[in-house]
């Protein structure tokens, strides 16, 4: 067990400035623990992560290649092709401001526990551990939820490499009990892995972006050119297709922009190994920047490939698993094995990744004493200096969390929504903070966006509260139905209402507050 070190001090920009003016005259593990310790914090983790490492971790964690094939198949009732490649266009600037908005804020306050600890600091002394502790638990939500999507999608396509081997005419293999074993098994050797530190995950990280880069290119090339035929560009680029049951046209076309929206989430993972990170005011941001562009870009390649690969909507909109049927009818039975083995492997980074963020989190949350038993999950594994207990836990969570879907298929049918709108949340409430509480006196870090920052903020909440209200409606109401209806708001407020009652009725006086923050800066000086 580690022992408790923590020291709460308001973060000025005379201090930060002071900080990085350091770097000149120190190295840059000396300047990065010295801020931390401006933060309040004493460094614990080992200086080891570099800018690839970065960019890595949060281009994973996206997952573009195999979480676009993850939604696709629901966007053709619900804009059709004009919502899967122009939803990508639309989106683009408004995730850039919220990528830049996430970067200035990273570059400001480098600390493990990213938004939670970004609302820590940018509330005032009377608001900060209630809005921090939300906005924490709104991001382990996201995280079981994105872990319980990619288990679900690794299981089902094992379940369809079984399927697709046997052959067409074979009895095909389905049960919710086989999906819910594998998920299991699965969950269990991703932990197993992740135990073993950051260190081990970069080496993981850096093969899988080689990975992810020649599998995204094999599958973009092969699918059109091994395809029977090749849908007109007129067909992928203006076909719009309304079979949600609404009269507006608007909002099937934002309902239909499913995969861009459950893609675009996770490039700030970087910020919860950011104590790790060489020079992480610097190379966080320009992390959360690269991998951005880069899967923006990854994802107008895939949504245009596939588009022009597609031989027969209606098969795909009945079908089991559409993945394998896309696959199978555009190439054959080897190829569509060797795709799916593809789409496996990187799923099982972006769950790595996830298991490795969350416990970052909750290893933060606990060391400012926001959660139950904090001094137990307090705590770092001395040989691969990671949150062992903190990791353990939350991949319980994630295994449990799984089971009701034994039950019904409904419960898994809102998981991507609930994902999406999880992390935007978590995403929009450092913005709303720094609005609120720091419009005026906001500190700089090396990246800043000058006096354009208000405006991007401003622009970022806009959109995320906006997309949050989409993912919220029904896929369908074309009939409305148990199945069709979405309860991710249903499950959005159930995390919201535990959140509330383990702050009413948990200690959280123990959360290092700013009352001393000027005997501290002082005693700095």
């Amino acid at each position: 067990m580690i022992e408790t070190h923590r020291q709460q001090v308001f973060v000025t920009e005379d201090i930060l400035a002071d900080d990085y003016k350091s770097v000149s005259s120190n190295s840059n593990s000396d300047a990065d623990a010295n801020q931390l310790n401006h933060l309040g914090y004493k460094q614990e983790f080992k200086r080891e992560v570099s800018l690839f490492a970065q960019v890595g971790l949060s281009f994973l964690t996206m997952a573009m290649l195999p979480g676009w094939f993850l939604g696709f198949n629901e966007s053709m009732d619900a804009g059709g092709p004009m919502s899967l490649f122009w939803g990508y266009i639309v989106e683009i600037p408004f995730i850039l401001c919220t990528a830049l908005s996430l970067a200035e804020l990273f570059s400001v306050f480098p600390i493990n526990g990213g938004v939670y600890s970004w609302c820590r600091f940018l509330s005032n002394n009377k608001w900060s551990p209630f809005v921090s502790q939300i906005c924490g638990y709104l991001f382990l939500a996201g995280v079981i939820s994105a872990v319980m999507a990619t288990g679900d999608g690794v299981a089902l396509a094992i379940v369809g490499i079984v399927n697709v081997s046997r052959g067409e005419g074979q009895e095909q293999i389905s049960s919710n009990g086989l999906i819910v074993s594998i998920y299991i098994l699965y969950t269990l050797i991703i932990t197993a892995y992740c135990t073993l530190g950051i260190k081990y995950n970069d080496y993981l990280n850096r093969f899988l972006i080689i990975w992810t880069i020649m599998g995204t290119l094999v599958i973009c090339i092969t699918l059109p050119v091994m395809s029977p035929s090749n849908p007109s560009a007129v067909w992928v680029f203006t076909e719009f297709n309304n079979q949600t049951g609404y009269s507006s046209s608007g909002i099937a076309f934002f309902l239909g922009i499913l995969p861009a929206a459950v893609t675009m989430i996770g490039y700030e993972n970087g910020a919860h190994i950011s104590e790790g990170t060489k020079n992480a005011a610097v190379t966080g941001p320009h992390g959360i920047l690269i991998s951005v562009v880069s899967a923006l870009v990854q994802g107008i390649i895939i949504s245009c490939s596939t588009l022009f690969s597609i031989q027969d909507v209606q098969e795909l909109q009945q079908s089991s698993y559409p993945i394998g049927t896309l696959f199978i009818r555009s190439t054959n039975q080897s190829v569509t094995i060797f795709f799916l083995v593809i789409l496996i492997v990187c799923l099982a980074g972006c769950t790595c990744s996830m298991l490795l963020s969350g416990a970052q989190m909750i290893f933060s949350m606990a060391r400012d004493g926001l959660l139950p038993y904090h001094r137990y999950w307090y705590s770092l594994d001395d040989k691969h200096n990671v949150p062992l207990r903190a990791l353990l836990l939350l991949s319980g969570i994630c295994i449990l969390a799984f089971l009701p879907s034994l039950a019904s298929e409904v419960y898994l049918a809102i998981v991507l929504s609930t994902t999406v709108i999880f992390f935007n949340t978590s995403y929009c409430i450092p913005s709303i903070c720094r609005l609120v509480w720091r419009r005026h006196d906001m500190p700089k870090g090396p990246f800043n966006l000058g006096r354009y920052s208000i405006l991007i903020h401003t622009v970022s909440i806009g959109w995320i509260l906006f997309i949050d209200v989409i993912m919220c409606m029904p896929r369908t109401v074309n009939p409305l139905s148990l199945y069709s209806m979405n309860w991710s708001s249903v499950m959005f407020g159930f995390v919201l209402l535990i959140s509330l009652i383990l702050w009413f009725t948990g200690n959280n006086s123990t959360m290092i507050n700013h009352n001393d923050a000027d005997d501290n800066i002082g005693e700095m000086k």
